[in-house]
């Protein structure tokens, strides 16, 4: 994709009113909530560097990036680190679910996540959500075409809101978690950028592509400011990467998608 000139974005994000969302408008963290953005292809730096370690349980969770596929990456990443030691993996995210779904007393968290923070193992957990959060609010199945010029103040209101629920969401999903389990690691894995994409491109227009972007932008910014052990940055690395390579269609990982994400994995938290 060729990227807007920077003034060009600054423009078109005021006039959309998504200045807080956006990398070329000027705004504190405190009042977005979020810290400044990783850098490109960066994770976070603990204090304590975050690695996976022999008898690890990996488990995956949160939307449809990590089950579809006829090899997904959580399966590949579990291959590559059983070459050098013991490891398990439970995938268990469920595709079309939001932030909102995995909260504790929901199924998904009381039924499917619980149990498996109670084996032996450490679990090291993976986890990438708040995408189907984001599309419903720019758009649902039709994606970002609702964001326009002349429904700038409303599609601020909405991201804004969407925004501050995901946050509040994996807040208190990250300390459930910790709750049942003090060992847990958590690593928050960023979607690919979308927005790059010619499915995306072709489906949303010019303004729509950057209210898509703006929204990735944020999502990232906010899963770093909720409390990660780790966030692992791919948002920036697959805009330099043909992203419509790693995709499968407009929200999906094709093969070399999985491979892409399995081997960015690794490289951040393999011993």
């Amino acid at each position: 994709m060729t990227r807007p000139a920077p003034s060009t974005v600054v423009i078109t994000c005021t006039l959309l009113g998504l200045t807080v969302l956006s990398l070329g408008c000027d705004q504190e963290s405190a009042e977005s909530g979020g810290g400044p953005a990783p850098r490109a292809g960066a994770a976070t730096s603990p204090a304590v560097p975050v690695k996976a370690r022999s008898g690890d349980l990996i488990l995956s969770i949160g939307d449809s990036l990590g089950v579809t596929g006829t090899y997904p990456y959580p399966q590949r990443l579990l291959d590559k680190l059983s070459e050098s030691g013991d490891y398990e993996l439970a995938n268990i995210a469920e595709p079309g679910t939001t932030s909102a779904d995995w909260l504790p007393g929901e199924p998904l968290f009381e039924d499917r996540l619980r149990p498996q923070l109670e084996g032996e193992r450490r679990p090291l957990i993976l986890v990438t959500l708040g995408g189907n959060d984001l599309e419903a609010a720019l758009g649902g199945a039709n994606g970002p075409n609702a964001l326009s010029i002349a429904a700038a103040n409303q599609a601020y209101a909405v991201l804004e809101r969407t925004r501050r629920r995901i946050g509040e969401n994996l807040a208190e999903l990250y300390g459930a978690i910790r709750q049942a389990n003090p060992k847990a690691v958590i690593v928050y894995v960023t979607y690919p950028d979308y927005a790059g994409s010619t499915y995306w491109q072709e489906a949303a227009g010019a303004l729509g592509v950057i209210g898509l972007q703006q929204g990735l932008v944020a999502l990232r910014e906010t899963a770093a400011a909720t409390g990660p052990d780790l966030l692992i940055d791919l948002l920036d690395p697959t805009a330099e990467a043909n992203v419509d390579r790693l995709l499968s269609d407009g929200e999906h990982l094709s093969e070399a998608g999985h491979a892409y994400y399995a081997k960015a994995i690794a490289e951040q938290i393999a011993p």
